[in-house]
């Protein structure tokens, strides 16, 4: 056969005249072909150069938009979970150590890996079923912050109304005008006595009193309390481990409370960070409760 010498095509036999795809056609098509799934994984310099991007544009910007919220939103879980955060006060239950709306920057990391809580640390804390809304959407654990009062091993009571960690009154202004006990009968049921008096009550009836008990704290169990005791929603909320307890109706300062696990506390207040001229360090002091009624 003949080599053609480049000098002798002739415009016929060129893509144009003899129906065969020029690379610019093939090209084109190529990028027709990509479908909007395919795209989402092209890198977006490329992108805005192929024509699916200019057809849909918004649906391309809200799938960067989400991508960013969900690395934010990891991101922040890392770091409240494993690491440190910062947390806003609400409320005066911890007045005065700490007061409402204050920013504290709180550690995970210690709590998650380190050595268990200690009496007297002021820690960010769960109660047992007491969730909130955040960002109106999402469903979490609310966070508490207070202070342990008592570890693993302390014994916790309550007689008329105070209640006692090995012995020293928490709350000692909080007694009641009545006397409230039970004995629990060898058949399981319980038997109430109110200022001497046996009573039949029903399971929201008993809810009303705060009835004497004795409980010594289990492993990896903790005790908290605010450190304004006399306006404070804590572990005091509880009337031992034999009555039923009132159910939390998953609002702040409603419900039982009791001991909580270790996995219910969630960080180690450190310091406050805001208002910046009240920074300070939250110290550890595990008799802040237990001297004469302050």
């Amino acid at each position: 056969m003949e080599d053609k010498n480049i000098n002798d095509i002739k415009p016929e036999d060129t893509a144009e005249n003899t129906g065969a795809e020029s690379p610019d056609t093939q090209d084109q098509g190529a990028q027709n072909s990509i479908t909007v799934w395919q795209a989402f994984f092209i890198k977006k310099k490329v992108l805005k150069t192929l024509p699916i991007y200019k057809q849909h544009r918004v649906l391309f910007e809200i799938k960067d938009w989400a991508v960013s919220i969900i690395f934010a939103l990891v991101a922040v879980y890392i770091l409240k979970t494993f690491l440190v955060w910062p947390i806003a006060v609400s409320g005066s239950s911890m007045n005065p150590t700490l007061e409402d709306k204050e920013r504290v920057l709180v550690t995970s990391y210690d709590v998650r890996f380190g050595s268990s809580p200690k009496r007297g640390d002021v820690v960010i804390c769960h109660y047992p079923s007491r969730t909130s809304k955040w960002l109106g959407i999402f469903t979490v654990k609310t966070d508490f912050v207070k202070r342990v009062v008592a570890v693993e091993g302390d014994t916790v009571k309550r007689v008329n109304g105070v209640t006692y960690v090995n012995d020293f009154a928490l709350d000692p202004r909080a007694q009641t005008s009545y006397s409230a006990t039970y004995v629990k009968n060898e058949d399981g049921s319980i038997s109430y006595f109110i200022n001497g008096v046996q009573r039949s009550l029903t399971d929201e009836q008993t809810y009303r009193y705060k009835f004497d008990y004795e409980y010594t704290l289990g492993e990896g169990e903790y005790f908290v309390s605010g450190d304004n005791r006399y306006n404070s929603h804590d572990s005091r909320a509880w009337n031992g481990p034999d009555l039923p307890a009132e159910p939390s109706t998953n609002q702040q300062g409603t419900g039982a409370v009791g001991p909580i696990t270790k996995s219910m506390i969630a960080g180690h207040v450190r310091s406050v960070i805001f208002p910046f001229k009240d920074g300070r360090a939250v110290e550890n002091d595990p008799n802040y409760l237990y001297p004469t009624d302050r």
